[in-house]
């Protein structure tokens, strides 16, 4: 899914709808405050879709903790699964996970995803160019040399 001239469109028409063009300066406060609204609506959308882009194409890297597994690149959890949704980061994913399988190269390791997530951050800030085969390994490698801290270790 992208962002298309339809939806372009869209929003400039509820622009238009709420009235925030052509208003006399005496509301202009109301003015402002309506932008500001439509803009983070449409900020909102924008998050949307790029997050069903961002779960749809990862190549996922799979990672555990307790008893659900997640993608250490996207941060999609099939703990949604399970647990419901609180949000709508979490709605999306159970979304995703309705229709599709969360599956990709499963590093068999049980982690605090905020941790493994930024660990694998790093290492593709370290290495743009990396490959995901080439970044699973690397994780595991990180994660086997910061085995001590008691948060991290291997199935």
């Amino acid at each position: 899914m992208e962002f298309t001239k339809y939806d372009y469109d869209n929003v400039i028409n509820e622009i238009n709808l709420m009235g925030l063009i052509s208003r006399s300066d005496d509301d202009h406060d109301i003015v402002l405050e309506n932008t500001i609204n439509a803009f983070m609506k449409t900020a909102d959308r924008f998050e949307n879709i790029y997050k069903k882009n961002l779960y749809s194409n990862c190549n996922h890297i799979l990672a555990h903790i307790e008893d659900h597994t997640y993608c250490i690149k996207c941060g999609l959890d099939d703990i949604v699964l399970r647990n419901g949704v609180t949000n709508d980061d979490e709605k999306l994913m159970l979304e995703y996970l309705s229709n599709n399988k969360l599956k990709g190269i499963d590093t068999e390791i049980i982690c605090d995803k905020e941790m493994a997530m930024a660990l694998t951050y790093r290492i593709a800030l370290d290495k743009p160019t990396i490959n995901t085969r080439e970044l699973a390994k690397d994780f595991i490698d990180t994660i086997n040399d910061i085995r001590s801290d008691n948060k991290c270790f291997r199935r």
